[in-house]
Protein backbone atom coordinates (compact mmCIF):
# COMPACT_ATOMS: atom_id res chain seq x y z
CA UNK A 1 0.00 0.00 0.00
CA UNK A 2 1.16 3.11 -0.93
CA UNK A 3 1.84 5.92 1.44
CA UNK A 4 -0.77 8.11 0.28
CA UNK A 5 -3.42 5.32 0.23
CA UNK A 6 -1.94 5.14 4.07
CA UNK A 7 -2.33 8.51 4.62
CA UNK A 8 -5.91 8.30 3.25
CA UNK A 9 -6.72 5.17 5.74
CA UNK A 10 -5.85 6.92 8.37
CA UNK A 11 -7.77 10.14 7.61
CA UNK A 12 -10.79 8.52 7.01
CA UNK A 13 -10.54 7.23 10.54
CA UNK A 14 -9.63 10.59 11.85
CA UNK A 15 -13.30 11.80 10.80
CA UNK A 16 -15.22 9.77 12.74
CA UNK A 17 -12.46 10.05 15.70
CA UNK A 18 -12.83 13.86 15.14
CA UNK A 19 -16.49 14.09 14.96
CA UNK A 20 -16.85 14.53 11.35
CA UNK A 21 -19.31 12.53 10.80
CA UNK A 22 -22.69 13.00 12.15
CA UNK A 23 -24.28 10.11 14.94
CA UNK A 24 -27.74 8.67 13.88
CA UNK A 25 -29.38 10.88 16.69
CA UNK A 26 -27.74 14.69 14.92
CA UNK A 27 -28.86 13.11 11.09
CA UNK A 28 -32.18 12.84 12.44
CA UNK A 29 -32.91 15.69 13.98
CA UNK A 30 -31.41 17.69 11.42
CA UNK A 31 -28.45 19.29 13.60
CA UNK A 32 -26.00 18.00 11.80
CA UNK A 33 -23.46 20.46 10.10
CA UNK A 34 -23.53 19.59 5.97
CA UNK A 35 -20.53 19.36 4.10
CA UNK A 36 -19.16 22.61 1.91
CA UNK A 37 -17.31 22.41 -0.86
CA UNK A 38 -16.34 24.89 -3.44
CA UNK A 39 -17.71 28.11 -1.81
CA UNK A 40 -15.97 31.16 -0.27
CA UNK A 41 -15.98 31.68 2.92
CA UNK A 42 -18.44 34.96 3.72
CA UNK A 43 -19.41 35.96 7.47
CA UNK A 44 -22.61 34.59 8.12
CA UNK A 45 -25.54 37.12 8.47
CA UNK A 46 -26.16 38.21 12.24
CA UNK A 47 -29.17 36.50 13.78
CA UNK A 48 -30.62 38.76 16.13
CA UNK A 49 -31.74 37.04 19.50
CA UNK A 50 -35.16 38.03 21.69
CA UNK A 51 -36.56 38.28 24.56
CA UNK A 52 -40.43 38.04 24.66
CA UNK A 53 -40.48 38.89 28.53
CA UNK A 54 -39.42 42.57 28.00
CA UNK A 55 -41.92 44.55 26.52
CA UNK A 56 -43.75 44.36 29.63
CA UNK A 57 -46.01 47.49 30.39
CA UNK A 58 -45.49 48.29 34.46
CA UNK A 59 -48.38 50.21 35.63
CA UNK A 60 -51.78 49.49 37.59
CA UNK A 61 -53.31 47.04 35.39
CA UNK A 62 -56.60 47.54 33.93
CA UNK A 63 -58.45 45.48 36.74
CA UNK A 64 -57.28 47.29 39.75
CA UNK A 65 -58.38 50.51 38.04
CA UNK A 66 -61.68 49.26 37.38
CA UNK A 67 -62.06 47.74 41.09
CA UNK A 68 -61.10 51.41 42.44
CA UNK A 69 -60.62 53.75 39.76
CA UNK A 70 -60.67 56.65 42.29
CA UNK A 71 -57.34 55.76 43.77
CA UNK A 72 -55.68 56.04 40.54
CA UNK A 73 -56.89 59.73 39.55
CA UNK A 74 -55.50 62.94 40.34
CA UNK A 75 -57.31 65.76 42.13
CA UNK A 76 -59.39 67.27 39.49
CA UNK A 77 -60.03 64.12 37.61
CA UNK A 78 -62.94 62.28 36.78
CA UNK A 79 -61.63 59.32 34.97
CA UNK A 80 -58.74 56.91 35.22
CA UNK A 81 -56.85 55.73 32.32
CA UNK A 82 -55.21 52.28 32.23
CA UNK A 83 -53.20 50.17 29.69
CA UNK A 84 -53.12 46.58 29.02
CA UNK A 85 -50.84 44.65 26.61
CA UNK A 86 -53.63 41.92 25.73
CA UNK A 87 -57.28 42.77 25.06
CA UNK A 88 -59.22 43.80 28.16
CA UNK A 89 -61.71 41.69 29.56
CA UNK A 90 -64.47 44.76 30.21
CA UNK A 91 -63.96 44.51 26.00
CA UNK A 92 -65.36 40.96 25.76
CA UNK A 93 -68.86 41.27 23.74
CA UNK A 94 -68.60 44.79 23.50
CA UNK A 95 -68.38 46.17 19.95
CA UNK A 96 -64.69 45.65 18.72
CA UNK A 97 -62.18 48.07 17.74
CA UNK A 98 -61.02 46.85 14.32
CA UNK A 99 -65.00 47.13 13.98
CA UNK A 100 -65.23 50.67 15.10
CA UNK A 101 -64.51 53.69 12.41
CA UNK A 102 -64.29 57.24 12.95
CA UNK A 103 -67.85 59.18 12.30
CA UNK A 104 -65.66 61.24 9.55
CA UNK A 105 -61.98 60.85 7.98
CA UNK A 106 -59.86 61.92 10.39
CA UNK A 107 -57.19 64.80 10.24
CA UNK A 108 -54.34 64.43 9.62
CA UNK A 109 -52.49 66.31 12.76
CA UNK A 110 -50.00 68.67 11.65
CA UNK A 111 -47.13 67.17 13.88
CA UNK A 112 -47.86 63.19 12.68
CA UNK A 113 -45.34 61.31 11.56
CA UNK A 114 -42.63 62.29 8.68
CA UNK A 115 -41.57 58.76 8.43
CA UNK A 116 -43.46 55.64 7.64
CA UNK A 117 -42.97 53.57 10.72
CA UNK A 118 -40.76 51.48 9.11
CA UNK A 119 -38.51 49.06 11.65
CA UNK A 120 -36.20 46.88 11.00
CA UNK A 121 -38.31 44.11 13.26
CA UNK A 122 -41.07 44.66 11.62
CA UNK A 123 -40.79 41.07 10.14
CA UNK A 124 -40.20 39.71 13.77
CA UNK A 125 -42.78 38.95 16.71
CA UNK A 126 -44.82 41.53 18.49
CA UNK A 127 -44.69 42.46 21.88
CA UNK A 128 -40.51 41.26 21.74
CA UNK A 129 -37.44 43.20 22.40
CA UNK A 130 -35.10 42.17 19.20
CA UNK A 131 -31.17 42.76 19.03
CA UNK A 132 -27.86 42.69 17.96
CA UNK A 133 -24.79 43.28 19.20
CA UNK A 134 -25.01 47.01 17.81
CA UNK A 135 -28.89 47.03 17.89
CA UNK A 136 -32.53 46.78 19.65
CA UNK A 137 -35.61 46.96 18.37
CA UNK A 138 -39.19 46.20 19.40
CA UNK A 139 -42.72 46.87 17.64
CA UNK A 140 -45.49 46.23 21.22
CA UNK A 141 -49.18 46.98 21.21
CA UNK A 142 -51.10 47.96 23.68
CA UNK A 143 -54.72 48.85 24.95
CA UNK A 144 -55.56 52.11 26.69
CA UNK A 145 -58.76 51.49 28.60
CA UNK A 146 -60.37 55.14 30.13
CA UNK A 147 -62.78 54.39 33.41
CA UNK A 148 -65.41 55.91 35.65
CA UNK A 149 -65.30 57.14 38.59
CA UNK A 150 -67.91 54.33 39.45
CA UNK A 151 -65.24 51.69 37.87
CA UNK A 152 -67.24 51.38 34.34
CA UNK A 153 -64.55 51.04 31.47
CA UNK A 154 -66.00 54.14 28.99
CA UNK A 155 -63.77 54.30 26.35
CA UNK A 156 -61.02 51.90 24.50
CA UNK A 157 -58.12 52.44 22.24
CA UNK A 158 -55.80 50.68 20.30
CA UNK A 159 -52.09 51.48 20.37
CA UNK A 160 -48.56 50.66 18.69
CA UNK A 161 -44.97 51.55 19.73
CA UNK A 162 -42.06 51.25 17.48
CA UNK A 163 -38.37 51.16 18.35
CA UNK A 164 -35.17 51.05 17.02
CA UNK A 165 -31.60 52.09 18.64
CA UNK A 166 -28.95 52.01 16.37
CA UNK A 167 -25.10 51.95 18.34
CA UNK A 168 -22.01 52.12 16.86
CA UNK A 169 -18.70 50.43 17.95
CA UNK A 170 -16.76 53.48 17.34
CA UNK A 171 -18.38 56.22 18.57
CA UNK A 172 -20.21 57.73 21.80
CA UNK A 173 -23.22 58.69 19.77
CA UNK A 174 -26.58 56.38 19.54
CA UNK A 175 -29.95 57.28 18.08
CA UNK A 176 -33.30 56.10 18.50
CA UNK A 177 -36.23 56.22 16.30
CA UNK A 178 -39.60 56.03 17.90
CA UNK A 179 -43.18 55.68 16.07
CA UNK A 180 -46.28 56.00 17.83
CA UNK A 181 -49.61 55.29 16.16
CA UNK A 182 -53.23 55.36 17.69
CA UNK A 183 -54.72 52.82 15.26
CA UNK A 184 -58.49 52.52 16.41
CA UNK A 185 -60.73 53.95 19.76
CA UNK A 186 -64.62 53.82 20.10
CA UNK A 187 -65.88 55.78 23.28
CA UNK A 188 -63.95 58.42 25.61
CA UNK A 189 -60.80 57.16 23.83
CA UNK A 190 -61.62 58.85 20.40
CA UNK A 191 -59.87 61.83 21.34
CA UNK A 192 -56.53 62.37 23.63
CA UNK A 193 -53.24 63.26 24.03
CA UNK A 194 -49.93 61.57 23.71
CA UNK A 195 -46.30 62.48 25.00
CA UNK A 196 -43.61 60.54 25.50
CA UNK A 197 -40.30 60.87 27.63
CA UNK A 198 -37.48 58.40 28.45
CA UNK A 199 -34.67 58.16 30.85
CA UNK A 200 -30.90 57.72 29.80
CA UNK A 201 -29.44 56.40 33.62
CA UNK A 202 -27.22 57.29 34.89
CA UNK A 203 -28.30 60.60 34.00
CA UNK A 204 -26.60 63.78 32.23
CA UNK A 205 -23.23 63.35 33.95
CA UNK A 206 -22.91 59.85 31.64
CA UNK A 207 -25.48 59.90 29.37
CA UNK A 208 -26.39 63.46 27.14
CA UNK A 209 -30.21 62.95 25.74
CA UNK A 210 -31.50 65.59 23.38
CA UNK A 211 -35.17 66.33 22.67
CA UNK A 212 -37.87 63.57 22.43
CA UNK A 213 -39.23 62.42 19.25
CA UNK A 214 -41.82 65.36 19.53
CA UNK A 215 -42.57 67.94 22.46
CA UNK A 216 -45.12 67.29 25.06
CA UNK A 217 -48.73 66.59 24.83
CA UNK A 218 -49.56 65.84 21.24
CA UNK A 219 -53.25 65.33 20.42
CA UNK A 220 -54.10 62.04 18.62
CA UNK A 221 -57.68 60.87 17.03
CA UNK A 222 -57.60 57.12 15.61
CA UNK A 223 -55.43 56.49 12.10
CA UNK A 224 -52.75 59.59 12.96
CA UNK A 225 -48.96 58.87 14.06
CA UNK A 226 -46.24 60.75 15.72
CA UNK A 227 -42.10 59.76 14.91
CA UNK A 228 -39.06 61.37 15.49
CA UNK A 229 -35.61 60.78 17.18
CA UNK A 230 -33.46 60.80 19.89
CA UNK A 231 -29.61 61.57 19.63
CA UNK A 232 -28.05 60.23 22.60
CA UNK A 233 -24.01 60.11 23.71
CA UNK A 234 -22.41 58.98 26.44
CA UNK A 235 -20.20 61.55 28.35
CA UNK A 236 -18.14 59.66 30.11
CA UNK A 237 -14.09 59.79 29.52
CA UNK A 238 -12.87 56.55 31.33
CA UNK A 239 -13.20 52.75 31.32
CA UNK A 240 -16.98 52.00 30.52
CA UNK A 241 -20.73 52.57 31.54
CA UNK A 242 -24.14 51.07 31.23
CA UNK A 243 -26.20 53.20 30.25
CA UNK A 244 -30.18 52.36 30.99
CA UNK A 245 -33.22 53.07 29.16
CA UNK A 246 -36.63 53.86 30.81
CA UNK A 247 -39.94 55.10 28.97
CA UNK A 248 -42.85 56.14 30.12
CA UNK A 249 -46.09 56.76 28.05
CA UNK A 250 -48.45 59.40 28.91
CA UNK A 251 -52.07 59.53 27.94
CA UNK A 252 -54.33 62.38 28.58
CA UNK A 253 -58.06 62.77 28.24
CA UNK A 254 -59.89 65.70 28.26
CA UNK A 255 -63.18 66.13 25.92
CA UNK A 256 -64.99 68.86 27.69
CA UNK A 257 -66.79 66.39 29.83
CA UNK A 258 -64.58 64.03 31.46
CA UNK A 259 -60.69 64.29 32.28
CA UNK A 260 -58.41 62.00 33.31
CA UNK A 261 -54.66 60.54 32.67
CA UNK A 262 -52.82 57.79 32.72
CA UNK A 263 -48.91 56.41 32.25
CA UNK A 264 -47.22 52.89 31.41
CA UNK A 265 -43.82 52.42 31.89
CA UNK A 266 -41.14 49.91 30.19
CA UNK A 267 -37.65 49.45 29.47
CA UNK A 268 -34.38 48.67 32.38
CA UNK A 269 -36.51 48.65 34.58
CA UNK A 270 -38.42 45.35 33.49
CA UNK A 271 -35.76 43.96 31.84
CA UNK A 272 -31.66 44.28 31.20
CA UNK A 273 -31.95 43.69 27.73
CA UNK A 274 -32.98 47.54 27.52
CA UNK A 275 -29.27 49.01 27.70
CA UNK A 276 -26.06 50.14 25.82
CA UNK A 277 -22.63 50.15 26.81
CA UNK A 278 -20.34 52.63 25.75
CA UNK A 279 -16.43 51.90 26.38
CA UNK A 280 -12.70 53.47 25.29
CA UNK A 281 -11.70 49.97 26.76
CA UNK A 282 -10.69 48.29 23.45
CA UNK A 283 -9.13 49.44 20.41
CA UNK A 284 -8.21 53.36 19.86
CA UNK A 285 -11.91 54.68 19.67
CA UNK A 286 -14.41 54.62 22.59
CA UNK A 287 -17.41 53.22 21.29
CA UNK A 288 -20.70 51.63 22.22
CA UNK A 289 -22.95 47.75 21.54
CA UNK A 290 -24.99 46.02 23.01
CA UNK A 291 -24.35 43.75 25.62
CA UNK A 292 -27.30 41.80 26.26
CA UNK A 293 -26.12 39.91 22.51
CA UNK A 294 -23.66 37.16 22.85
CA UNK A 295 -21.88 38.06 19.33
CA UNK A 296 -20.31 34.99 17.04
CA UNK A 297 -16.70 34.42 16.03
CA UNK A 298 -16.53 32.49 12.83
CA UNK A 299 -13.75 30.91 11.72
CA UNK A 300 -12.68 31.41 8.00
CA UNK A 301 -12.26 28.18 7.26
CA UNK A 302 -10.97 29.53 3.73
CA UNK A 303 -7.86 30.72 5.00
CA UNK A 304 -6.96 28.51 7.84
CA UNK A 305 -8.91 24.79 6.88
CA UNK A 306 -6.76 23.03 9.28
CA UNK A 307 -7.10 25.39 12.25
CA UNK A 308 -11.14 25.37 11.69
CA UNK A 309 -11.01 21.33 11.64
CA UNK A 310 -9.24 21.06 14.97
CA UNK A 311 -11.29 23.55 16.76
CA UNK A 312 -14.51 21.51 15.21
CA UNK A 313 -13.30 18.34 16.62
CA UNK A 314 -12.14 20.28 19.71
CA UNK A 315 -15.78 21.31 20.70
CA UNK A 316 -17.40 18.11 19.64
CA UNK A 317 -14.73 16.05 21.43
CA UNK A 318 -14.56 17.67 24.68
CA UNK A 319 -17.16 17.04 27.04
CA UNK A 320 -18.32 20.61 27.95
CA UNK A 321 -18.08 21.29 23.89
CA UNK A 322 -17.01 24.97 24.83
CA UNK A 323 -17.75 27.87 22.64
CA UNK A 324 -20.17 25.59 20.36
CA UNK A 325 -23.63 27.54 20.83
CA UNK A 326 -26.09 24.45 20.98
CA UNK A 327 -24.65 22.11 22.88
CA UNK A 328 -22.28 23.62 25.19
CA UNK A 329 -21.40 27.04 27.14
CA UNK A 330 -19.67 30.35 25.34
CA UNK A 331 -16.19 31.34 25.76
CA UNK A 332 -15.71 34.17 27.90
CA UNK A 333 -12.25 36.71 26.86
CA UNK A 334 -9.81 36.97 29.64
CA UNK A 335 -8.20 40.47 28.76
CA UNK A 336 -5.24 40.13 31.42
CA UNK A 337 -1.70 39.75 29.18
CA UNK A 338 -0.04 38.17 31.72
CA UNK A 339 -3.18 34.94 32.50
CA UNK A 340 -3.47 34.83 29.03
CA UNK A 341 0.68 33.79 28.65
CA UNK A 342 0.07 32.07 32.12
CA UNK A 343 -2.45 29.91 30.04
CA UNK A 344 -0.59 29.60 27.08
CA UNK A 345 2.62 28.47 29.17
CA UNK A 346 0.59 25.80 30.29
CA UNK A 347 -0.93 24.11 28.23
CA UNK A 348 1.94 24.48 25.68
CA UNK A 349 4.58 23.04 27.90
CA UNK A 350 7.64 21.04 27.50
CA UNK A 351 5.25 18.00 27.16
CA UNK A 352 4.00 19.27 23.83
CA UNK A 353 6.18 17.63 20.75
CA UNK A 354 5.43 18.72 17.10
CA UNK A 355 4.18 15.98 14.83
CA UNK A 356 5.14 16.42 11.41
CA UNK A 357 2.94 14.51 9.04
CA UNK A 358 4.05 16.20 6.41
CA UNK A 359 7.89 15.94 5.91
CA UNK A 360 8.55 12.75 3.13
CA UNK A 361 4.60 12.75 2.53
CA UNK A 362 3.56 15.75 0.35
CA UNK A 363 5.76 17.96 -2.08
CA UNK A 364 7.68 20.34 -0.37
CA UNK A 365 6.12 23.30 -1.47
CA UNK A 366 2.48 21.74 0.73
CA UNK A 367 4.86 21.54 4.41
CA UNK A 368 3.99 24.46 6.13
CA UNK A 369 7.15 26.97 6.86
CA UNK A 370 6.78 26.24 10.62
CA UNK A 371 4.51 24.46 13.08
CA UNK A 372 3.18 25.18 16.09
CA UNK A 373 1.25 24.23 19.46
CA UNK A 374 -2.55 25.41 19.13
CA UNK A 375 -4.75 25.55 21.82
CA UNK A 376 -8.22 25.39 22.60
CA UNK A 377 -10.23 26.96 24.23
CA UNK A 378 -8.43 29.79 23.21
CA UNK A 379 -5.63 31.61 25.85
CA UNK A 380 -7.36 34.43 25.98
CA UNK A 381 -10.65 32.67 27.40
CA UNK A 382 -11.99 32.14 31.03
CA UNK A 383 -11.87 28.45 29.76
CA UNK A 384 -8.71 27.50 28.35
CA UNK A 385 -6.66 24.82 29.99
CA UNK A 386 -4.58 27.07 31.73
CA UNK A 387 -7.19 27.85 33.96
CA UNK A 388 -8.69 24.19 34.64
CA UNK A 389 -6.01 23.41 37.85
CA UNK A 390 -3.74 21.30 34.87
CA UNK A 391 -0.42 20.54 35.76
CA UNK A 392 0.82 20.22 31.90
CA UNK A 393 -0.66 20.14 28.62
CA UNK A 394 -0.66 16.25 28.17
CA UNK A 395 -4.00 16.61 30.31
CA UNK A 396 -5.57 18.50 27.72
CA UNK A 397 -7.15 16.38 24.21
CA UNK A 398 -4.60 15.84 21.28
CA UNK A 399 -4.56 16.50 18.02
CA UNK A 400 -1.96 16.55 14.69
CA UNK A 401 -2.56 18.79 11.09
CA UNK A 402 -2.59 16.34 8.03
CA UNK A 403 -2.49 17.40 4.60
CA UNK A 404 -6.05 16.31 2.82
CA UNK A 405 -5.44 13.83 0.26
CA UNK A 406 -6.47 15.17 -2.97
CA UNK A 407 -5.57 18.63 -2.30
CA UNK A 408 -2.69 18.69 -0.06
CA UNK A 409 -3.21 22.46 1.00
CA UNK A 410 -6.86 22.03 2.22
CA UNK A 411 -5.04 21.23 5.82
CA UNK A 412 -7.24 18.15 7.60
CA UNK A 413 -6.81 17.32 11.69
CA UNK A 414 -6.40 13.94 13.50
CA UNK A 415 -5.83 12.65 16.80
CA UNK A 416 -1.97 12.55 17.48
CA UNK A 417 0.13 9.86 18.68
CA UNK A 418 0.11 11.46 21.98
CA UNK A 419 -2.84 10.07 24.47
CA UNK A 420 -5.91 12.18 24.69
CA UNK A 421 -5.83 13.50 28.46
CA UNK A 422 -9.20 13.74 30.48
CA UNK A 423 -9.35 17.33 31.08
CA UNK A 424 -11.31 19.92 29.00
CA UNK A 425 -9.16 21.41 26.71
CA UNK A 426 -7.19 20.45 23.84
CA UNK A 427 -3.78 21.35 22.40
CA UNK A 428 -2.67 20.26 17.95
CA UNK A 429 0.26 20.88 15.93
CA UNK A 430 -0.65 23.41 13.63
CA UNK A 431 1.05 25.62 10.64
CA UNK A 432 1.87 28.86 11.92
CA UNK A 433 -0.42 30.38 9.18
CA UNK A 434 -3.36 28.71 10.77
CA UNK A 435 -2.65 29.57 14.68
CA UNK A 436 -1.80 33.12 14.32
CA UNK A 437 -4.15 33.80 11.59
CA UNK A 438 -7.18 32.55 13.64
CA UNK A 439 -5.82 34.45 16.92
CA UNK A 440 -5.64 37.54 14.87
CA UNK A 441 -8.72 37.17 13.87
CA UNK A 442 -9.90 36.85 17.59
CA UNK A 443 -7.95 39.69 18.23
CA UNK A 444 -9.98 42.18 15.42
CA UNK A 445 -12.91 40.14 16.05
CA UNK A 446 -12.45 41.15 20.24
CA UNK A 447 -12.30 45.24 19.01
CA UNK A 448 -15.18 45.32 16.73
CA UNK A 449 -17.86 43.58 18.74
CA UNK A 450 -15.81 45.44 21.69
CA UNK A 451 -15.58 42.44 24.36
CA UNK A 452 -14.27 43.65 27.18
CA UNK A 453 -13.28 41.28 30.12
CA UNK A 454 -15.76 38.44 31.19
CA UNK A 455 -17.68 39.25 27.73
CA UNK A 456 -19.25 36.13 26.39
CA UNK A 457 -18.79 34.77 22.96
CA UNK A 458 -19.48 31.83 21.05
CA UNK A 459 -16.70 30.20 18.45
CA UNK A 460 -18.42 28.21 14.96
CA UNK A 461 -16.08 25.87 13.22
CA UNK A 462 -17.45 24.74 10.05
CA UNK A 463 -17.60 20.99 9.12
CA UNK A 464 -15.82 21.05 5.42
CA UNK A 465 -14.98 17.68 4.26
CA UNK A 466 -10.94 18.11 3.58
CA UNK A 467 -9.83 15.58 1.11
Amino acid sequence: MSIRRVAAACLASAFLVAGFTASASERSNGTAEKPIDGRRFVEPEVKPKSAPDAMELKGPSCAAVERDPQRYMKPGETVAVCFDSEAPKSLTGKRGLAASKPESEPKRNPRAASGDGTVWCDDQEDNTIWYTRTELCAVHDHYIVVVNKNGAPIGYADGTVKQEIDTVNTSTHFQEYLYYKLKDAIGDAKSITVEISAACRPGPAECHQGPGPWEGKAPMVPGTSLDGTWLREWTGTTYQRNLELVYTLGVTVDNGIEVGSGEAVWGYNTADEWKVRCDNRVGTQAGCVVPAYTPTFNINWEKYPGANAYIYAAQWKIKTHPGKEGSGEPLHREADFTTAVRNRTKVCDGSFKVQDNFTGMVDDRYIPAEFQCDEYPFAKSKESGGQLKIDSGKECKQYALWPGYTNPAKYSIMEAHAPHGAADCARATMDKRGNEGVGGDLGRFTVSQRLLDDDAYWVHAEYILNE
